[in-house]
């Protein structure tokens, strides 16, 4: 996947997260962890997949959820989805 495209997935990403699910961008970062840092709970991680779905396409099946503890790790879910022609 090109630069340019990684950028607008992590873009359209930080801008779910602090528009849809109304999280500070300070505490966004490829290192925050879902749960403990950003305080995503099993209700905020749905909504955050419905926003994703919605906004970008991207269908995200439980495991991918479940397998993503930090924002980078979701992130990099989004962008083989999206390089895997999956979107």
């Amino acid at each position: 996947m090109s630069s340019t495209a990684q950028l607008s997935v992590s873009n359209s990403l930080s801008e779910i997260l602090c528009n849809d699910l109304h999280i500070d961008s300070c505490r966004i970062s490829r290192d925050s962890r879902l749960v403990t840092d950003v305080c995503l709970d099993w209700l905020g991680l749905a909504v955050a997949a419905v926003a994703i779905e919605a906004k970008l396409g991207i269908v995200l099946c439980e495991q991918d959820l479940l397998g993503a503890s930090t924002i980078g790790e979701l992130d990099d879910i989004l962008e083989a989805k999206t390089a895997g022609g999956l979107a």
